[in-house]
């Protein structure tokens, strides 16, 4: 199984429900996520890091899923690295 923490390089985290029920993020601390995947599912979230293209309509908003999504499989990519 695959398990690691990724850190987020944001500074805070406070989260508030905007009206149409998705969160609005901002950030007071850093950020740890954690993972346990298995070899197949961590292949499938890489590839879905690499290949998804946001189209949300908000050329601010698909900038930030892509650069979200970079950080996503670069912290994927560093914690299965060999030792």
């Amino acid at each position: 199984m695959f398990k690691h923490l990724l850190h987020s390089q944001s500074q805070h985290h406070v989260v508030r429900t905007r009206l149409d029920g998705y969160p609005n993020i901002s950030m007071t601390q850093p950020m740890h996520i954690e993972f346990d995947l298995n070899q197949n599912d961590l292949e499938a979230l890489l590839r879905h890091c690499q290949s998804h293209t946001p189209s949300t309509g908000d050329k601010r908003e698909d900038h930030r899923l892509e650069e979200a999504l970079e950080l996503l499989e670069q912290a994927l990519v560093a914690a299965n690295a060999p030792p």
